[in-house]
């Protein structure tokens, strides 16, 4: 699904997290990983969003939305080292979950599966890598590459979150709300993409197909990078938005790994 030769990006990319520095986000991030004794470790507006109707597949009655051909910009030169460099890929056309897979669609394939009464269309969680993987085989669909995940949330011009570049914590289910707990997928109609994709930002971070390596063209010396790590997109409900919120941040876990934060989302092709 990759481009062979992305393009270096020229443009500017968004800026730093107010008030908010890099190393600050950093380790107030791996602080509360390690609380959650987790193995994970970190390395506009409104106006102007496309309407999408999503595509209806019958199939574990999942709700998918068509990301269209082309390039976007991939990165973020003033992010974190590991999403460096921006540049511009092309993406043949795909579908996307426009939510999370939730608690009742993964019972279809798990009738063992339990989740507590009323949160049957929260998103699944607690699953190993494999186990998600498994679901999307059984659905006739896939996992979403961390690159179709990106273009997914950001659009084709690099935004700093899906609804833009302004700094909106409310907007989303994260830390920042106060909430402590997962929602009904799509219960904050403002975490949404320009292609109609929701909840990319909170509620639930995601599985990806993609191994933790360094971007095409990107020089970062990293022990972390190779087939070890399978990586995460987004944050969730316990999520630091100003520091895992954007839509350039990554993070990884080992395909083993299951915690109650993090879920998953389906894609396929389209061709």
């Amino acid at each position: 699904m990759r481009s062979e030769n992305p393009e270096p990006y020229s443009g500017v990319t968004p800026e730093s997290p107010p008030e908010r520095s890099r190393e600050v986000c950093r380790w107030r991030h791996l602080r509360r990983l390690l609380h959650l004794g987790a193995i994970l470790l970190a390395g506009g507006a409104l106006a102007g969003l496309a309407t999408v109707t999503p595509v209806f597949f019958t199939s574990a009655q999942h709700h998918m939305v068509l990301i269209p051909a082309g390039w976007f910009i991939l990165g973020n030169d003033s992010g974190d080292i590991d999403e460096a460099p921006a540049q511009r890929v092309y993406l043949p056309a795909y579908f996307i979950g426009r939510t999370e897979v939730t608690n009742r669609e993964y019972r279809e394939y798990d009738p063992s599966h339990s989740f507590p009464e009323g949160e049957e269309e929260h998103p699944v969680t607690n699953l190993s890598w494999n186990e998600a993987q498994g679901y999307a085989h059984w659905a006739g669909k896939r996992l979403p590459t961390e690159w179709e995940w990106e273009k997914a949330a950001r659009g084709r011009n690099g935004r700093r979150y899906p609804w833009g570049k302004e700094y909106q914590p409310k907007w989303a289910n994260t830390h920042a709300t106060g909430l402590g707990r997962k929602t009904q997928v799509g219960t904050f109609p403002l975490d949404i993409s320009p292609f109609g994709v929701m909840d990319t930002v909170g509620n639930a971070a995601e599985w990806t197909a993609s191994w933790y390596t360094p971007y095409l063209k990107g020089d970062v010396n990293n022990p972390d990078y190779g087939k070890f790590f399978k990586v995460v997109r987004g944050t969730s409900w316990d999520g630091d938005f100003d520091c895992d919120g954007r839509t350039a941040f990554r993070n990884f876990a080992r395909p083993g790994f299951r915690h109650r934060t993090i879920g998953f989302r389906v894609a396929q092709n389209a061709e």
